[in-house]
């Protein structure tokens, strides 16, 4: 079934309950659950037709979460809003239903929305925020971060993908970080990168990405 009224729609992204499409004039429309805000238009009342999300312009790609969203400008700077219960917008602790700038990032190249924690790609490096339950920030601890830190071990990245509760890492050299809960390794939790083949789950939910940079 087509959903309604859109049309121009450059890119595409789905959370656990609501939908997000990017359009070519560089503004993004929202649709579905919105209890947190997800949706972007300063309400929590869900919509079963696309919404424009409030102030954005200039977007290059977007990722939803599950029930959070993430825009990347142009510009290299990266918006969030929704739901911010483990910090996974990256502003503290505050939620919002309007978008909002993840605190210190510049020059992110791509961007990945997990169950409740974010990933950005930013000169080869991987930064994430927001629950880190079961270590997937990849950073050596289970603390929750509500603003980007730095995965640790990583470098020359290409791509990034975030799961529900673990994180995906395509360097150069085709090293996979099983960060966190991993559905495709039956080891122990890891919460730091790994040295093991790539994986080849990467190719089926890639990172929004910005074609400007």
């Amino acid at each position: 079934m087509e959903v309604s009224g859109l049309s121009e729609v450059a890119a595409i992204s789905a959370g656990a309950g609501h939908g997000l499409a990017l359009l070519k004039n560089g503004t993004v429309m929202a649709w579905g659950y919105n209890a947190f805000g997800e949706l972007g238009n300063g309400t929590k009342t869900n919509s079963d037709v696309p919404v424009a999300v409030s102030g954005l312009s200039e977007v290059a790609a977007i990722a939803a979460g599950g029930y959070h969203s993430l825009a990347l400008l142009k510009n290299g700077t990266v918006m969030a809003w929704g739901r911010n219960a483990e910090g996974q917008l990256g502003i503290g602790t505050t939620q919002s239903s309007v978008p909002v700038e993840v605190s210190g990032l510049s020059e992110v190249t791509a961007i990945s929305g997990g169950n409740e924690f974010s990933l950005a790609l930013k000169d080869g490096t991987v930064m994430a925020w927001g629950s880190n339950v079961v270590g997937e920030l990849g950073n050596g601890t289970t603390t929750n971060n509500d603003v980007p830190v730095e995965v640790s071990g990583l470098k020359e990245v290409t791509a990034i993908s975030a799961g529900g509760d673990h994180g995906l890492a395509l360097p150069i050299a085709a090293r996979r970080w099983p960060g966190g809960q991993t559905a495709l390794d039956s080891s122990a939790t890891a919460r730091v990168p790994g040295q093991k083949p790539a994986a080849k789950a990467l190719q089926a939910a890639p990172a929004a990405q910005n074609p400007w940079k």
